[in-house]
């Protein structure tokens, strides 16, 4: 087995045009690894200004003990965007997502909602889904809310 690129292009022999386009694409992968590496070492760095005022924060949201959470499962997706609700004045993303790809409610909730986008869905339904319709949200979100919750209902 060759241990350099040029080496295993000598011998390759699949289509040519794909033989031209491997040293491109694979210094494009190669950059999938560098560039988070390096993004996490200037996080680090105190001297780095960019992440300085990048504000890092828990939020969760806490389901009412009249809710058994056994029955319910709010979404990392919703959880974000009701992070947004409960604090109108924040700075929002044009990108909500998690580390997984959204399931079809979520993706068809941000739908509804407009404003943010999610990159990938499955697409499946999970019956434990669950809006957090308990939370203290600004008085004039309510009317937007409910109307979103109702094309859900009709969907």
């Amino acid at each position: 087995m060759a241990t350099h690129l040029s080496a295993a292009l000598q011998t390759f022999s699949g289509d040519p045009n794909l033989k031209k386009y491997l040293p491109e694409a694979i210094g494009k992968l190669g950059r999938y690894y560098s560039a988070p590496t390096e993004l996490v070492c200037a996080a680090r760095d105190r001297e780095c200004r960019v992440f300085q005022r990048v504000l890092v924060e828990p939020f969760r949201i806490e389901v009412p003990v009249s809710i058994p959470e056994a029955n319910c499962k709010i979404h990392a997706e919703i959880q974000l965007l009701f992070l947004y609700e409960l604090h109108p004045g924040r700075p929002q993303p044009r990108v909500i997502c998690s580390s997984k790809s959204a399931c079809y409610l979520c993706n068809l909730f941000f739908h509804l909602y407009g404003g943010f986008h999610v990159p990938r869905t499955h697409g499946r339904l999970y019956d434990k889904w669950i809006l957090p319709h308990w939370l203290d949200i600004p008085v004039e979100r309510h009317l937007n809310l409910a109307v979103i919750s109702t094309q859900l209902r009709q969907r």
